[in-house]
């Protein structure tokens, strides 16, 4: 027998998810995080949480630090299926991009290769945000330490890169005669220049 406080409290208490469902929820909701490039703590935010409520009465988000701790495991499984797959190929050729959004600059290395089935394998071997000027010596010790970090600085047999200075110095240096130029950064220039598509210089005030 229940008093009409205990009835009303339990009437109100949210209902129990079952640890598997919950996990599935959380993977799901982590990989829409990963896909969407949402914060980490979206899905504890109000209006989400409500939703969420709606659609899955009783269950809550993953919260930031949740997300933290499941990407850091994401991608230490990744770095050793990674490992696992360069240790198979004997060459591969590398692609390295540099670009600026908000005043924050990012790289990022391509890895691809051929298996035995001569099926294409494209992998992500290194992104980070990249601090510090564009000089080709800080482009060049990056390359280096993801090449030697994954064990493959002796399979690359070619680099791709765009036409900037910098770029093309550091991968000389690193491989040299085996720089290759960025096609679509090439028809890029070409159409830019042909058109007359220029950027605006800022006038000095």
């Amino acid at each position: 027998m229940l008093f009409e406080s205990q009835r009303n409290q339990s009437a109100t208490n949210p209902k129990q998810i079952k640890p598997e469902k919950k996990r599935e929820l959380h993977e799901a909701a982590i990989d829409c995080i990963i896909t969407d490039g949402r914060s980490f703590g979206d899905f504890r935010r109000l209006g989400m949480s409500k939703f969420l409520n709606v659609i899955c009465p009783g269950y809550r988000g993953p919260g930031r630090k949740t997300v933290r701790h499941r990407l850091g495991i994401l991608y230490h499984e990744y770095r050793q299926q990674l490992g696992e797959v360069l240790a198979s190929i004997p060459a591969i050729a590398i692609t390295v991009d540099i670009w600026t959004k908000k005043k924050k600059s990012f790289i990022c290395l391509t890895g691809h290769a051929f298996n035995k089935k001569f099926e294409s394998i494209p992998v992500v071997l290194g992104f980070r945000r990249f601090t510090g000027s564009h000089e080709s010596e800080n482009i060049k010790k990056y390359i280096l330490y993801e090449l030697q970090r994954l064990n493959i600085q002796d399979k690359v047999c070619g680099i791709v890169g765009d036409n900037g200075s910098d770029i093309k110095k550091a991968i000389n240096e690193i491989k040299p005669g085996e720089r290759f130029s960025c096609t679509a950064h090439n028809i890029n220039l070409v159409v830019k220049n042909g058109l007359g598509l220029w950027e605006k210089t800022k006038k000095k005030r």
